[in-house]
C-alpha cells in the first residue's frame, strides 16, 4: 500500500503487454529472463488486435490504442 498524502493507494492487479511479454506471467518470465530491462521500442510480435479482441470495431482502431484496450481488458478479466 503506498500513501499519497491522507490518501492510500493499493495495487490489486496489474497486467502489461510489452515485447517482454503478453500478460502478467509472461511479462515477468521475460523481464527476469532479459535481466530487469529490454531494448527500448521492442516490437510486441505476439500481439494480434482482432485475437484479443475480437473482429468487430477492430479494422477502425490504430495499433496503440487495440494496445492500450487490450491491456485494460487484461486487468478487469
Amino acid at each position: 500500500m503506498v500513501k499519497f498524502g491522507h490518501r492510500r493507494v493499493t495495487v490489486t492487479d496489474w497486467s502489461a503487454l510489452s515485447g517482454l511479454g503478453v500478460g502478467r506471467d509472461d511479462f515477468a518470465r521475460g523481464f527476469l529472463a532479459a535481466g530487469g530491462g529490454g531494448p527500448d521500442g521492442q516490437l510486441i510480435e505476439d500481439f494480434n488486435p482482432t485475437e484479443m479482441l475480437g473482429k468487430k470495431g477492430t479494422r477502425t482502431l490504430d495499433r496503440m490504442t487495440a494496445q492500450v484496450i487490450a491491456t485494460a481488458g487484461m486487468v478487469l478479466a
